[in-house]
C-alpha cells in the first residue's frame, strides 16, 4: 500500500470514530454502573476511561503525519520546481520541515510522557477503586457507603446488565479486530494501541455478563470476584505500561524508526491480532519438523475448517456435559453454582440430563463406612498384627487406645457398711480399652417429613469427609462412653457383654437421629473391648479367682443336690419336704394341727423313698423286733417259775452256771485243784507247761506230738 496523506487521513479517521465510539460506550457501562449499583460494573467503566487518552494521542499522531507527509510532498514539488528552474541557491529540507520535527518531538516526548501519565492513571484509579471497595471510607455521610465487600447488582436488574455488557462485549470485539487488520499495515502501526485497548473492553463486558448471568440464577459470587479482580487488572496493566515505558528508553532503533508506544499493551495485543500467534506457532513448527508443514495440503485443510471443527468440538463438549451418569450404589443431587437445583431432587442409578453449567453431586449411599471408637488413628497402618494372639495383655490396636470408664460393680452399687455409697462407689470406678467399630451408611429413602435421607445427610456437617468422619465418631463415642459407665466390669467384660452391640447400635442410631443426620447404623462391634495392658494380671487374677469361686459354689450345689436326691430321691421333693418340716417346727406344742403336719411330713418322706424313708422304715421295723423279743423274754421268763418251786436250788445252780458260762464264754479258762499256788507271769506270756482245757483239740495234738518223739 502506498503511503501517502490520505494513508494517515484514513487511519485519523478511523481513530476518531473509534475513540467517539469508546467514549460513548464507556458513558453507557458508567450509567449501567451506578443505575444497578454494582461495584464490578463501575470499576470496568473506570478501566476503559483509561482508554480515552489513547484514542486521543492516537488521533494527534495520525493528524501529525498526514501533516508531516503534506509536508513532504510540498517538498518534494519545490525540490522538482527548483531543479527544473535551475536555481542557484539550495533547498533545505530541514529548516521548512516543521511538522516532521514536532512529529519527531511527539513520538521522543509526548508520547512516552503519555504512557507514563496512562500508566500512573490505571494504577491510580485501580488502587483507588479497591480502596473504596475494601474500605468504604471516602464518603462519610452515606450510609450505603459504609458497608464492607463488593456491592452487587440487584437479581431483577441482572438482566439488563447481561443484554447490554454482552452487546457491548460483541462489539468492541468486532472493532478490535477490524483495528488490527488495519494495523498489519505498515502506516497503521499504531491503530494496535487502539485494538488492545477495545479487546480490553471487551474482555471486561464479557465477564460482566456472565456474572450478570450467574446473578440471573441468584449467585452474587462472579461479580464479587470481578469487584476485587478489575482493580487488580488496572494495575497489572498499569504495570505493563511502565515496564514498557522502561524497555522503550533502552531499545535501540534504526535512523527514522518510531518506537512502539509503551501505552500498546503486548498481552491484549495478542488477542487484538491473534494471527500473529498463529504466525508465531506455524514458524516453530516448521522449525521442529524441518520441512514446511504448514504448506501440505492437511495443514492448509485443518487450517481453513479450523474454526468449524473448533465449534464442533466446543459443542461436543457442551453436550457432554449435560448428561451425568450416577452409578448403581450411589444416588445424586444437582448442583447450580454451589446451590441445590431441581428443589432438591435426588436421583437414583441412571443417566441425568442437566445444563452445562450444572453439577451432579453423587454420594455412594450403598457404600459401607466405619469409624473406630476408643482407638485413635495409627502413625504407620502398615503394621500386620493379624498372627498375633488376641490376649488381654497383648497389643489389640496400632493406634493408641483410649480409656474408658466403667461403673462399679454389683456390690459396690450397694455402699459400705457405714451407708456411705458415695466413697465406695468412687472406688470403684474402672478403666477398660475398647477398639469398638461403628460401620454406618446413608439411610434410603426419606425421613417423617418426606425430605430426602441424603438431603440429611449432606446438611448434618458442611465440610468434607473428615470433618463429616470426626463428628460421627465424636457421637458415636459420646454413646459408648455413657452406656459403659452405667454398666459393671462384669457386665462389659463378662458373659453379659453379648447384648452391648445391640444397646451400643441403638442408642447410637438414637443420638444421630436427634441431629437429623440421615445416617444408618448398621453395626457396632464390641469384641475388642479390654483391661489395659498394663493390669492385665491383676484383671486374669481377679477372674481366676472368680473361677475358683464358682467351681467351689458348684461343687457345694452339687454335694447338695446329691445328698438331698439320697435323703428323698430329688433335690425338689427334699426342699418340699424341708418346708414341711420348717412348718412343723414352727407350730406350738399344744396346736390341734401339729399332729397332722407330722402325718404330712412323714408321708411325704415316705412317698419319696429316699434315704430318710428308709432309715424310718428300718426304725420301725428295729421296734417290732425289740418289742416281739421283750415279750418273749417276758413270757418264758414267766414259763420258769414252775421249775423254780420244784426245785429252788437246783434252779439258782443252773442259772448261776449258765450265767457264768455266759461272761466266760470266749476266754480262756484254768482249773486248778484247791490248795496249788498260782504265779502270775508279769510279761502276760502263757507258760507252755500250762494245760488249756478249753483248747482240748490243741492240747491233743499236742500230747500225739510228743509221743511220736
Amino acid at each position: 500500500m502506498r503511503i501517502n496523506h490520505e494513508t494517515y487521513r484514513r487511519a485519523a479517521t478511523a481513530a476518531i470514530f473509534a475513540s467517539i465510539f469508546h467514549l460513548v460506550l464507556t458513558c453507557v457501562v458508567f450509567v449501567l454502573g451506578y443505575v444497578v449499583g454494582d461495584d464490578a460494573t463501575r470499576v470496568a467503566a473506570y478501566s476503559m476511561v483509561c482508554g480515552l487518552p489513547i484514542w486521543v494521542i492516537l488521533v494527534l499522531l495520525f493528524h501529525q503525519h498526514r501533516l508531516e507527509r503534506l509536508e513532504a510532498l510540498e517538498h518534494e514539488q519545490l525540490r522538482s520546481r527548483a531543479d527544473a528552474a535551475g536555481s542557484i541557491f539550495e533547498f533545505d529540507e530541514n529548516e521548512t520541515a516543521l511538522h516532521g520535527s514536532r512529529l519527531k518531538w511527539m513520538h521522543r516526548l509526548l508520547v512516552p510522557s503519555i504512557s507514563l501519565a496512562i500508566a500512573l492513571l490505571y494504577i491510580g484509579l485501580g488502587l483507588w477503586q479497591r480502596g473504596v471497595i475494601e474500605g468504604r471510607t471516602l464518603d462519610p455521610m452515606s450510609a450505603s457507603s459504609q458497608a464492607p465487600g463488593v456491592r452487587v447488582a440487584a437479581v431483577t436488574s441482572a438482566g439488563y446488565g447481561i443484554g447490554i455488557t454482552a452487546a457491548i462485549a460483541l462489539v468492541c470485539f468486532v472493532v478490535s479486530w477490524f483495528l488490527g487488520g488495519m494495523s498489519r499495515q505498515p502506516a497503521w502501526r499504531l491503530l494496535r494501541a487502539g485494538a488492545t485497548v477495545t479487546v480490553g473492553a471487551a474482555l471486561v463486558n464479557g465477564a460482566l455478563a456472565v456474572g450478570y448471568g450467574f446473578r440471573v440464577n441468584g449467585n452474587a459470587a462472579v461479580l464479587e470476584f470481578l469487584g476485587h479482580a478489575l482493580p487488580i487488572y488496572m494495575m497489572a496493566l498499569g504495570l505493563e505500561i511502565g515496564v514498557a515505558f522502561i524497555l522503550n528508553l533502552y531499545t535501540p532503533r534504526k535512523p527514522g524508526e518510531y518506537p512502539q508506544p509503551a501505552f500498546d499493551s503486548r498481552i491484549l495485543g495478542l488477542l487484538a491480532a491473534p494471527e500473529s500467534v498463529v504466525k508465531s506457532i506455524n514458524d516453530a513448527i516448521n522449525y521442529q519438523f524441518g520441512f514446511s508443514v504448514t504448506s501440505t495440503w492437511f495443514y492448509q485443510l485443518l487450517s481453513r475448517q479450523i474454526v468449524p471443527l473448533a465449534g464442533f468440538m466446543a459443542l461436543l463438549i457442551v453436550l457432554l456435559n449435560c448428561v451425568a451418569i450416577v452409578q448403581p450404589n450411589e444416588q445424586g443431587i444437582v448442583m447450580s453454582f454451589g446451590r441445590l437445583a431441581r428443589g432438591g431432587e435426588v436421583f437414583s442409578s441412571g443417566p441425568i440430563l442437566k445444563w452445562p453449567w450444572e453439577r451432579v453431586a453423587r454420594y455412594p449411599v450403598a457404600e459401607i463406612h466405619q469409624v473406630l471408637v476408643g482407638t485413635e488413628a495409627a502413625a504407620d497402618s502398615t503394621k500386620d498384627t493379624e498372627d498375633t494372639p488376641i490376649l488381654w495383655d497383648n497389643t489389640h490396636a496400632l493406634g493408641k487406645e483410649e480409656l474408658i470408664i466403667v461403673g462399679p460393680d454389683r456390690l459396690a452399687r450397694t455402699g459400705d457398711s457405714n451407708g456411705d455409697a458415695s466413697s465406695t462407689l468412687a472406688r470403684s470406678i474402672a478403666v477398660v480399652n475398647a477398639e469398638v467399630p461403628v460401620q454406618f451408611r446413608v439411610k434410603e429413602g426419606v425421613d417423617a417429613g418426606g425430605r430426602p435421607e441424603l438431603l440429611n445427610y449432606i446438611d448434618f456437617v458442611s465440610g468434607g469427609w473428615d470433618q463429616r468422619e470426626r463428628l460421627i465418631r465424636h457421637i458415636a463415642t459420646r454413646a459408648v462412653n455413657r452406656h459403659l459407665a452405667s454398666l459393671s466390669i462384669d457386665q462389659v467384660l463378662g458373659p453379659e457383654r453379648s447384648r452391648l452391640s445391640d444397646d451400643l447400635r441403638r442408642l447410637i442410631q438414637q443420638d444421630l437421629d436427634k441431629w437429623n443426620a440421615g445416617i444408618e447404623i448398621v453395626f457396632v462391634g464390641v469384641a475388642g473391648i479390654h483391661p489395659p495392658t498394663d493390669v492385665a494380671a491383676s484383671y486374669q487374677e481377679v477372674l481366676s479367682a472368680q473361677e475358683m469361686s464358682q467351681s467351689l459354689v458348684q461343687e457345694a450345689r452339687r454335694l447338695a443336690t446329691e445328698r438331698l436326691s439320697k435323703a428323698a430321691g430329688s433335690a425338689a421333693l427334699a426342699r418340699s419336704i424341708a418346708a414341711e418340716i420348717e412348718r412343723l417346727n414352727a407350730m406350738n406344742d399344744s396346736d390341734p394341727a401339729r399332729v397332722e403336719q407330722a402325718l404330712r411330713v412323714e408321708r411325704a418322706v415316705l412317698a419319696a423313698g429316699g434315704e430318710a424313708a428308709r432309715k424310718i422304715l428300718q426304725a420301725r421295723a428295729d421296734r417290732w423286733t425289740a418289742q416281739n423279743g421283750q415279750l418273749a423274754a417276758s413270757i418264758r421268763h414267766g414259763s420258769s417259775s414252775l421249775p423254780y418251786l420244784a426245785a429252788p436250788s437246783f434252779y439258782q445252780a443252773k442259772e448261776y452256771l449258765a450265767a457264768m458260762r455266759r461272761a466266760l464264754a470266749g476266754r480262756q479258762l484254768i482249773i486248778v485243784p484247791p490248795g496249788v499256788e498260782i504265779r502270775t507271769n508279769i510279761d502276760l506270756k502263757q507258760d507252755p507247761t500250762m494245760i488249756n482245757l478249753t483248747n482240748i483239740g490243741a492240747v491233743t495234738d499236742a500230747a500225739n506230738e510228743a509221743l511220736k518223739n
